[in-house]
């Protein structure tokens, strides 16, 4: 990506170079002037041609000349640099010019003294944003040509062959024109995908399939006919229907008709998971009174061309209702389809699920000593967590769907060598989720199968670093409730362990960090867990733990996760019953984190070793 910084002050140019430099920005360039800046994005010269010339613009404020606000408006004046992220650098009490640069079409903005952390975060979602705009922008291109293309033929190519519905591309070639020629009329669309047909159709074959879709889209045709809707479907299966002046009353009555229509059909569908007849799922995008802009960016949204994500998340009857997330109408649980754009408890809930449903406390609770040869130890631990509350992106709480979580883990371990110990975790879970959400999953959660090796031992200290493989127990991503659990997962762990007396009591501290290596979109993870133990009075039972458990993601993940943290803390209680069985029982918190859910909850469990 290039990169234009313009300063007309030497040590600042130098510095925020130095940052994108080591950030891994290799094409940055410098301008120590507005006009330098305006000549080398080929704007001063009055015949401006070919493409922008830049990617991203870090615009400082106060220049001699030409100053950074009006060499914005400049740069904004030029059709190639309309969506180009511009951030305007100021110093911190340089308010009312900022709200000047404002005006003049600036994206963004940061303070002087430069900070590297709030720099590369601003010139990340500047970046982001800029190649979402490209990927838009490349879209509606490709439906311009093919508009173009198939005007040039006869007319039966714009036919679906196997629905008879106008093919899907009609659709949205429509409402890029409505969007262009009727600003502020009223229109709504409505997203209908056949659920688990792709599986279906790896099963029952092809022409299975196109008889399924056949008779969805006649009574698609049927329901519509007096409604005024342009019904249009894709080659993978998915229907869109148009509704210019359609009301976001009558669309979500529309969906809920076509829903149960599809339903009462009895269609056999062994691959369904709602039921065990076709069922649909349904996203639907209203515009009403905005235009058909806000409709059409909506079903973008919802990535019309991925049959997995089209649909809404759907209810234990396969069906779906609409809820209002940022002014627009979605699906309720649409999650991952629409984090891009719309704000509010939907946007985050969605997709904060996978975030809060990854770690369980008491991972720690193995610590960094290996088993003697031939020994056993098993450690079978019971959690219980709900929240009702999230950290949004700035860490502020705000209020969010129920969630529930039961969780019992259980860690074998045995002792190979006096130096390696072998680990087997596997993990049985039901998560529920109130509403909008309505979702549920009951079965197995992750199961972690490695080993741990022992590197150094001191005598009162030990070294370890420990490998896992984490096997999914799950591949319904489909499912809200599932979100977080359908990924493998790899993990490096490194382990220290000090044992030590506090005047009579023994007492013992375990560090632990790791990297989580994900898949399926979820970001990787740094971890860092700290245990620190007492056994007051020996020999006294009694053994407290205090523990603290960190999770930090390396940036965003893709499928709409966000970058996101949590910090939780965990005290509990461990009694000796004999000198093989401890029992333990405590209660944990999240009091503090970055889009993660405020998590409370309480642990029981048992070790057993012999």
């Amino acid at each position: 990506m290039r990169i234009l910084i313009v300063d007309d002050a030497d040590e600042s140019c130098d510095l925020t170079e130095a940052v994108l430099l080591s950030a891994g920005y290799t094409d940055v360039r410098i301008a120590h002037s507005a006009r330098d800046a305006l000549k080398a994005m080929d704007i001063a010269s009055g015949t401006e041609t070919g493409e922008a010339e830049v990617d991203v613009v870090l615009l400082d404020i106060v220049m001699p000349e030409i100053d950074g606000i009006e060499a914005c408006a400049r740069m904004r004046s030029d059709p190639r640099y309309a969506d180009t992220p511009i951030i305007m650098v100021t110093s911190v009490d340089d308010v009312d010019s900022l709200a000047n640069a404002f005006v003049a079409g600036a994206s963004d903005y940061i303070t002087k003294p430069i900070k590297r952390v709030e720099l590369l975060a601003r010139v990340r979602a500047a970046l982001k944003l800029k190649a979402e705009l490209d990927r838009r922008h490349q879209r509606e291109n490709e439906l311009l040509g093919l508009v173009w293309t198939r005007g040039a033929h006869r007319g039966s190519q714009w036919i679906d062959d196997a629905t008879g519905l106008l093919v899907g591309e009609v659709g949205e070639a429509y409402l890029m024109a409505a969007d262009d020629s009727a600003a502020g009329a009223t229109g709504a669309v409505v997203v209908l995908a056949i659920d688990r047909l792709e599986a279906y159709r790896s099963v029952q074959g092809d022409d299975a399939a196109r008889t399924i879709l056949s008779r969805v889209a006649r009574a698609v045709q049927r329901l519509s006919a007096n409604v005024g809707v342009i019904a249009t479907a894709y080659r993978h299966g998915m229907i869109m229907l148009v509704g210019p002046e359609l009301s976001a009353e009558l669309a979500r009555e529309l969906g809920e008709r076509l829903c149960k229509t599809v339903a009462t059909l009895e269609m056999a569908n062994s691959e369904s998971i709602a039921a065990d007849h076709v069922t649909d799922e349904r996203c639907g995008c209203n515009g009403a009174g905005q235009g058909f802009a806000r409709a059409h960016e909506s079903s973008e949204q919802c990535d019309l061309n991925r049959p997995e994500r089209a649909g809404g998340r759907r209810k234990s009857d396969g069906r779906v209702g609409l809820v209002t997330l940022g002014g627009l109408r979605f699906s309720a649980g649409v999650g991952r389809l629409v984090t891009a754009k719309t704000s509010g408890i939907g946007r985050q809930f969605g997709c904060l699920l996978g975030v809060a449903m990854l770690a369980m406390p008491g991972e720690a609770l193995a610590g960094a000593w290996t088993l003697d040869a031939g020994s056993w130890q098993i450690m079978s631990i019971g959690q219980f967590s709900t929240a009702n509350r999230i950290f949004d992106a700035d860490r502020n709480v705000q209020s969010a769907p129920r969630f529930n979580k039961y969780e019992l883990t259980t860690t074998i371990e045995y002792g190979v060598t006096s130096w390696l110990t072998a680990v087997l975790a596997p993990q049985l879970q039901q998560i529920e989720v109130s509403s909008p959400i309505n979702a549920q999953r009951a079965g197995l959660g992750y199961t972690d199968v490695g080993g741990r090796v022992r590197l150094y031992d001191g005598g009162s200290s030990v070294f370890s670093l420990q490998s896992t493989v984490r096997i999914q127990g799950t591949s319904d991503y489909i499912n809200p409730a599932a979100i977080g659990y359908t990924d493998t997962q790899f993990e490096v762990r490194a382990l220290w362990g000090q044992t030590f007396m506090i005047g009579a009591s023994p007492a013992f501290v375990d560090f632990q960090a790791a990297q989580r290596f994900r898949t399926r979109g979820a970001p990787d993870e740094f971890r860092a867990d700290f245990t620190f133990g007492i056994r007051p009075n020996q020999p006294s039972p009694w053994m407290f733990l205090f523990q603290s458990f960190n999770t930090i993601s390396e940036g965003a993940g893709s499928w709409g996760y966000p970058s996101y943290d949590y910090f939780k803390f965990q005290l509990s209680a461990v009694y000796q019953l004999t000198p093989n069985i401890w029992l333990q029982a405590g209660g944990f918190t999240a009091y503090t984190g970055r889009n993660a859910l405020q998590e409370n909850g309480a642990i029981v469990g048992a070790w057993f070793r012999f």
